[in-house]
């Protein structure tokens, strides 16, 4: 039993932790510590092609910043999360500080692991809306698909505004570009038939 299940958590206490990097993700949901395992290879492999296609499409562009896990998201005292990308609108620098980000990027991304899948898909969620990002990609590795949400006016809860497949081409609301799924997970290109 963890002895520190009736703790409310904060940002200080995870700033007062201050250990050696573990290779986990420590996130504060209303006052809950959560602890994440390291990731898979095949969970970096595909954070690693997501922010590189993000830095090409949008950072180049000015349009924004990218960044990736861990860097703490202070939503408040006792709501602190690491999403596994990270995009800044160009017109958000002033959420930048010294330990992270206080306040919401416009974009974030999460790859969804077999353990934490409902954690990404309706804690999360339902949090990130609260929180105020404006879009939230669920990336999943077993289905090969990518659901990308929109905040809905009013910021409590999101809508579908993409479900992309194999042979589809990653789009969103919030900035002009086009990443094509099959490199997301390493698939081969569809075949072109010459009519």
């Amino acid at each position: 039993m963890d002895e520190h299940s009736d703790k409310v958590w904060t940002y200080d206490d995870l700033v007062a932790m201050d250990g050696e990097p573990d290779g986990r993700k420590y996130e504060i949901f209303d006052g809950e510590l959560v602890v994440s395992p390291s990731p898979t290879f095949g969970h970096q492999e595909i954070v690693k092609y997501l922010f590189l296609a993000l830095v090409e499409q949008v950072e180049k562009r000015g349009l924004a910043t990218v960044h990736f896990a861990p860097l703490d998201v202070i939503l408040s005292r006792t709501r602190v999360v690491q999403p596994d990308l990270l995009v800044i609108g160009s017109q958000q620098r002033e959420i930048i500080a010294l330990h992270g980000l206080i306040g919401a990027p416009m974009l974030v991304v999460e790859v969804v692991s077999p353990s934490n899948a409902a954690h990404d898909r309706v804690r999360k969620r339902r949090f990130y809306a609260r929180g105020g990002m404006l879009e939230y990609w669920i990336v999943d590795p077993s289905s090969q698909e990518v659901q990308v949400l929109g905040l809905v006016p009013g910021g409590l809860s999101y809508r579908q505004v993409g479900w992309f497949g194999p042979g589809d081409t990653i789009t969103s609301p919030s900035f002009d570009l086009a990443i094509p799924l099959n490199a997301v997970f390493g698939l081969p290109d569809e075949p072109t038939t010459d009519g």
